[in-house]
C-alpha cells in the first residue's frame, strides 16, 4: 500500500497533515510550524506506540496506518489516520490509561511533551481539539 501525498505550496509534508481533521482548517504558516515542531517516522507492526502506565511525554499523530487499543487483554478500540495518541494526557499531566499498538506498518508524526505544548501555545485553537480523547478513541480514554 502506497500512501497518497499532497502537495501544498511545494511542501509534502504539510499536505500530508491538512489530511489530519484537526489540521485540515490550519493556514498554511500553522501546517509548517506543525510540519517544523514534528518528526515524521515509519514504525512497523506491533510496535508500542503507547503503553499503559507510562508517562505521556510524546504526542502522535497518526497519518497512515491503523493501531489498536488494549486495556488489559481485552482490545477495546482502533485508531486509523487522523487520529492521535498522547494529546490528551500530556495536556491533562497524566500517564496513557491504554496501550496502542501499530497494526501493520504505521506512519506518524511525533511531537515530543515540549513541542507539542509550543504548538498549542501559537496555535490555541488546537488545545480545545485535544482537551478530550481522540474521536475514535473515546472510549477507551487514551487520546
Amino acid at each position: 500500500m502506497r500512501r497518497r501525498e499532497v502537495d501544498i505550496d511545494g511542501n509534502k509534508p504539510v499536505g500530508a497533515l491538512r489530511a489530519v481533521p484537526t489540521f485540515a482548517e490550519l493556514t498554511v504558516e500553522e501546517l509548517a510550524l506543525v510540519e517544523s515542531l514534528t518528526l515524521e517516522l515509519n514504525m512497523p507492526p506491533r510496535r508500542v506506540l503507547a503503553s499503559s502506565g507510562s508517562p505521556a511525554d510524546q504526542v502522535l499523530f497518526l497519518l497512515w496506518g491503523r493501531a489498536v487499543v488494549t486495556q488489559g487483554d481485552a482490545t477495546v478500540g482502533t485508531l486509523g489516520a487522523g487520529d492521535w495518541i498522547g494529546a490528551h494526557e500530556v495536556l491533562a499531566d497524566r500517564p496513557h490509561q491504554s496501550t496502542v499498538t501499530a497494526d501493520g506498518p504505521v506512519v506518524v508524526r511525533v511531537a515530543t511533551e515540549g513541542a507539542f505544548l509550543s504548538l498549542v501555545e501559537a496555535v490555541p485553537r488546537l488545545a480545545a481539539a485535544f482537551a478530550q480523547p481522540a474521536p475514535a478513541n473515546r472510549v477507551t480514554g487514551d487520546g
